[in-house]
């Protein structure tokens, strides 16, 4: 029982230091599988390109994502809907 309370502590402790750099679901799969390795790798893991605001992070490019192209939508934009297909027969009537 003692060895899955330290297996749940591995995994929050990486969880923390992965949250640190903004990437908490990295840190905790790092901690949980690695244990004390997966510390290292989570406080070796990039920091999310989000600022604070939460925004796409800046650069030369203005914003991450498809060739220098921010993907994020802007707020008042206005959301495309998915084509329909057309309906098939199902084949198993």
């Amino acid at each position: 029982m003692w060895v899955f309370g330290v297996w749940v502590v591995m995994g929050f402790v990486g969880m923390w230091i992965g949250g640190e750099r903004g990437r908490a679901g990295a840190g905790l799969a790092c901690g949980l599988i690695l244990g004390p390795l997966g510390w290292v790798v989570a406080f070796f893991l990039p920091r999310d390109a989000r600022d604070s605001d939460g925004r796409g992070g800046g650069g030369a490019g203005g914003g991450g994502g498809a060739g220098g192209r921010s993907t994020m939508r802007r707020p008042g934009a206005p959301t495309q809907r998915p084509r329909r297909l057309p309906l098939k027969r199902d084949p198993f009537e």
